[in-house]
């Protein structure tokens, strides 16, 4: 090679490295996965970024913690930076170490002011979730590893007692600006102060549902970026006017589908249901089926959901008068899906909700469109931690073996009873990872032979968690 050609061939390989500094700058670069939003990743990504939105100010920061997990068997590098509320500073960077296969959670407090959190890590397999655990509520939630320009929520509500709200984080050097739809029980509703919101570079506003939407049986969201592109969570605090207390929150779905999973239900004195928007131009039918775990697919129930409507379809429980309800046996576990006609415009969520006891609480959960063969929690416990269950469900036509490994203090933990767990085509399964006494905290990694959908549900003395895993593709 002729020393002009090196010299060319080296300013090409600075100019490439350039524009991946750029681009990570800017929102760009490799990403390690994206929780629950079906779209495919590279999973074998070296770095990863991950937005964390964050809760209101109305939760207590005292309550809130992120966690970061390392499953990999090499250290992670990892820098902290803050979006902040308007009006607030951004703080130092935190730059942190995360042991091989380990897990560690800070207090929010510990990681810079009110705001939402980017974290960029160096090094592959970095999952970071944040949470809440206190007097209102528990509730746990993987941040995204990417933004976009549309997010969709479904199962929001404003009745007494409850309070909803979203969360829109800008991580970038650039303003954004976007528009808020809210689609309600008593029709569409544009606010003016919601259309062309300015969201600053490197800021976060939270918007209060409830004050633009008032007493609204279903509320469900869209916001779209004008400019730029932003990551949004809706969170949710019910009181005890709404008969069931705690804390729900939840990312978006990045697009509509006409095809969502859920790996759990258990119908009895845990209320439950789907919530369907259409944010399509068309009218649509759709079908929720159950899949039990210990017998057949049960027969879907097909509901109309018009153009902009918001229906929320009842599981269990079901009566004479109860206008969607999808008849599931009294006591049975159930893994559900949910069929638009082909191509249609939907977004799909699960609400549940009970004051009973043991089963106390209150939880959303985003469907899952594209099943996948591992997936990765950061955390298996939070304080007050009583039960933490994973459940699994089959969708595929063959059946599958599933594996469920414990990460903590340096080592993987293979659990004899969460190990080559048989799983029958259409059917779920739910296994107990942690009971009782606390002990280490440890990152959840379930394998299966086959693409599945996974859940975790972690129950404290006061309120009930669910969430999806996030995949590795």
């Amino acid at each position: 090679m002729t020393p002009r050609r090196r010299l060319f061939v080296l300013f090409l390989a600075v100019l490439g490295v350039t524009a991946i500094v750029i681009a990570r700058r800017d929102g760009g670069g490799p990403e390690v996965t994206v929780p629950a939003s079906g779209m495919a990743v590279a999973a074998d990504a070296r770095s990863g970024t991950w937005f964390c939105p964050g809760y209101p100010t109305e939760i207590p920061v005292a309550d809130t913690r992120v966690t970061f997990a390392n499953p990999a068997p090499e250290p992670v590098e990892a820098i902290v930076t803050v979006a902040p509320d308007p009006g607030g500073a951004p703080g130092e960077p935190v730059r942190l170490t995360v042991a091989a296969r380990s897990v560690e959670t800070r207090p929010r407090a510990e990681l810079g002011g009110p705001g939402a959190l980017t974290v960029e890590a160096f090094g592959g397999g970095l999952v970071v979730e944040e949470g809440t655990a206190g007097a209102g509520g528990a509730d746990s939630q993987a941040c995204a590893s990417r933004s976009a320009p549309n997010w969709y929520f479904a199962a929001g509500d404003t009745v007494k007692g409850v309070e909803q709200w979203l969360v829109v984080d800008n991580p970038y050097a650039s303003d954004a600006k976007v528009d808020i739809t809210l689609r309600t029980s008593s029709g569409v509703r544009k606010a003016d102060a919601l259309q062309g919101l300015d969201i600053g570079g490197r800021s976060r506003t939270v918007v209060p549902v409830h004050e633009y939407a008032v007493r609204e049986e279903r509320v469900a969201a869209e916001v779209t970026a004008r400019l730029g592109r932003v990551v949004v969570s809706q969170v949710l605090r019910s009181g005890s006017d709404a008969g069931a207390t705690g804390i729900m929150s939840a990312l978006g779905a990045t697009a509509p589908s006409d095809d969502w999973w859920f790996a759990a239900g258990a119908s009895g004195a845990t209320r439950a249901a789907v919530a369907l928007v259409n944010v399509g131009t068309a009218d649509l039918q759709v079908d929720v089926q159950a899949f039990v775990e210990d017998g057949p697919a049960q027969e879907p129930v097909t509901v109309e959901v018009a153009r902009d409507d918001v229906v929320w379809v009842q599981l269990g429980d079901c009566s004479t008068d109860t206008p969607a309800c999808l008849a599931v046996a009294e006591g049975s576990r159930y893994g559900l899906r949910v069929r638009a006609d082909a191509g249609g415009a939907v977004v799909a969520e699960l609400r549940t909700a009970s004051a009973d006891g043991g089963a106390a609480g209150v939880a959303l959960l985003g469907g899952v469109t594209v099943p996948a063969a591992e997936w990765r929690f950061a955390r298996d416990r939070v304080a007050d931690e009583r039960l933490t269950t994973v459940s699994v469900l089959n969708g595929g036509a063959q059946p599958t073996r599933v594996d469920i490994v414990l990460v903590a203090q340096g080592r993987e933990e293979r659990p004899p009873a969460l190990q080559g767990v048989e799983l029958a085509p259409g059917r779920p399964v739910t296994l107990t990872v942690a009971e009782g006494a606390r002990g280490d905290d440890a990152a959840i990694v379930v394998r299966a032979g086959a693409p599945v959908v996974v859940e975790r549900s972690i129950a404290t003395t006061k309120d009930l968690g669910r969430s999806v895993g996030v995949p590795v593709r």
